[in-house]
Order: structure tokens, then C-alpha cells, then sequence
């Protein structure tokens, strides 16, 4: 956890840097896609929240906070565990698609990847409390 909390930090850090950079370069005329270059760092970014997940304890502020993985420990690393291993490949596939896809679709599918992740992380989390619960 050590040292899992910096990289995160310092990768949001980067993503802002990367926001702001495109909005002085679009400010100043320069013809840049900023909205495909938002969206990399965006992805660059669950690239490296997807390898660092899995080793995240939990906590309040940092990773995939329902009320079942703030409840249990071992929802909690169930969760991340699978949860790293999705955002990661997701990312990655993502990553890899823009370059094939219209903006208008692309966006669908992130959109859409997106809603999927925090539905799958809800009903995940609780399913996985649930029968946690009923062995004890």
C-alpha cells in the first residue's frame, strides 16, 4: 500500500497536467484532437488504477468503494482482485479501439464500459458479501 498510493497520485497528477497542456495548446491555435488525447491519458490512467487495484487495502478515499468492500476485507480484495484485472483489459481494448472507431461511437462504448464496470462492481461486491456472510 506503500507505495500503490503514489503512483496513483502522481498518475491523477499527470492526467490534470496532460487536461491542462491540451487546453493551453487549443487556446493558442494549434490544430490538436484534444478530445482523442484527453481520452488516452483518461485510459492511460485505468491502465495503471487497473495494475495497482489488486494490491490496494481498503480504505476510504482510493478504489472500488461499495458498502459491502468497505464491510468485508475479503469483498474487498474479491473485488479488486477481479475488478483490477477488468478496468486494466477494459482500458487496454479501449485504448486499442479508438483508433478504429468514429468519436460519436467511441464515446458509446466508453460510456458504456464505464456504467458496465460500476454496475458489474456493485453487484459483484454484494453477491460476493452475501455468500461471504452465509458461510460464516
Amino acid at each position: 500500500m506503500n507505495t500503490v498510493l503514489p503512483v496513483i497520485r502522481v498518475s491523477i497528477v499527470a492526467l490534470l497536467d496532460v487536461v491542462f497542456l491540451v487546453q493551453i495548446a487549443v487556446s493558442l491555435g494549434w490544430q490538436i484532437n484534444d478530445g482523442r488525447l484527453i481520452t488516452s491519458g483518461v485510459l492511460l490512467l485505468f491502465l495503471i488504477l487497473g495494475n495497482y487495484l489488486p494490491n490496494i487495502r481498503p480504505n476510504y478515499f482510493v478504489g472500488l468503494r461499495t458498502p459491502w468492500t468497505l464491510e468485508n476485507a475479503e469483498t474487498w480484495r474479491a473485488t479488486h482482485r477481479l475488478g483490477g484485472q477488468l478496468i486494466f483489459f477494459g482500458a487496454l481494448f479501449l485504448f486499442i479501439a479508438q483508433f478504429f472507431f468514429d468519436d460519436e461511437v467511441f464515446a458509446c462504448f466508453f460510456i458504456s464500459a464505464l456504467l458496465a464496470l460500476a454496475v458489474w462492481a456493485f453487484l459483484y461486491s454484494w453477491h460476493h458479501c452475501q455468500t461471504h456472510a452465509t458461510k460464516r
